[in-house]
């Protein structure tokens, strides 16, 4: 009976010591994965980081592309609006050099036909102080 005992102990502590084995080999087996999922986790984060910064610069050249742009066409309105004023002010002052010429032009018909006025006058004061020396 004391036989039959022991070797039901032997056996117990057998299955033990490879229940035991096992278990240590699952351990290991887990402190393994458990690294392994560690290190694809850094791996992920590193990854992450890398996606943001390279969105970030992308942001930042796409803001810089879209402020050239807008300085690039407030530039051309600008000149565009420089060109226009220099074209008014260019018309205006054709249209007032050939008012200026208009005026010169009256003036000097107005003058010519008061000279022709006076002209005329003249010549009939001559005439009728002939007529008043002939009738002496």
């Amino acid at each position: 009976d004391l036989y039959e005992l022991a070797l039901d102990l032997r056996d117990r502590l057998r299955y033990s010591a490879k229940r035991m084995s096992e278990l240590k080999g699952d351990l290991l087996q887990s402190q393994s994965d458990l690294t392994s999922c560690e290190q694809q986790a850094r791996a992920q984060v590193q990854q992450a980081n890398e996606q943001a910064q390279t969105l970030v610069q992308q942001a930042q050249l796409q803001a810089q592309a879209q402020m050239q742009q807008a300085q690039a066409q407030a530039q051309v309105q600008v000149q565009q609006a420089q060109a226009q004023a220099q074209s008014q002010a260019q018309q205006g002052q054709t249209q007032m050099q050939l008012a200026h010429r208009q005026a010169q032009m009256q003036a000097q018909a107005q003058v010519q036909a008061a000279e022709t006025r006076l002209a005329a006058f003249h010549a009939e004061v001559a005439r009728l102080s002939q007529g008043v020396v002939g009738q002496a």
